[in-house]
């Protein structure tokens, strides 16, 4: 790609069609320039200087809204390929960017953006059905991984009937008290 200074570009204007030829470098480095600003931005939120919560929710919403909606209406794809993990550490790993039919991005945004719903769909109507079972009755019908219950419904000894580790115990008591929560917000809502 052919570099344009500021002369160049200037006589660029003298020209007829001069300035459509060479604006290309000028778009890119505008664009590189903006994402370089929003990228700046995700850093200094994921580094923790900011601890206002809501001014980082909302900073990264705009941040967002930049990649997923103002620069998909301008046929531009920017993908983001540093997590935050990346930039707490401080790794800089350039985004990737394209130009691509505005049409087609606006069709494939929509299209994962409708998975995206239906994914939050499936997940509700999942809490809702393991919501409806008692966490007493959560462990039980597991008898090819645990013999022996306790009162509560937690399992106290494997298939084999050697008893459970305290970290086996743990985890279960986590995925117990997980159902307790689950079930009570179920009861809830069918008051």
């Amino acid at each position: 790609m052919k570099t344009t200074d500021q002369a160049s570009l200037s006589e660029s204007t003298c020209i007829p069609h001069g300035l459509e030829i060479n604006i290309w470098p000028v778009v890119l480095n505008f664009l590189h320039t903006l994402i370089s600003i929003r990228n700046t931005v995700r850093k200094v939120l994921s580094s923790g200087s900011i601890t206002d919560s809501l001014c980082k929710k909302r900073l990264y919403e705009a941040c967002d809204r930049f990649r997923d909606v103002d620069l998909v209406n301008a046929g531009i794809r920017l993908q983001d390929r540093a997590t935050a993990i990346d930039l707490s550490c401080g790794l800089d790993i350039s985004p990737f960017i394209g130009l691509v039919d505005k049409k087609f991005l606006m069709s494939e945004h929509s299209e994962s953006k409708t998975k995206r719903v239906e994914a939050k769909v499936i997940k509700e109507s999942v809490k809702q059905k393991t919501g409806r079972i008692p966490p007493s009755e959560l462990f039980i019908s597991e008898v090819d991984k645990y013999s022996k219950f306790d009162s509560k419904g937690m399992p106290t000894h494997d298939a084999s009937g050697n008893e459970l580790s305290k970290s086996a115990l743990k985890k279960l008591q986590k995925l117990y008290v997980a159902q307790e929560k689950r079930h009570a917000a179920f009861l809830k809502s069918k008051e």
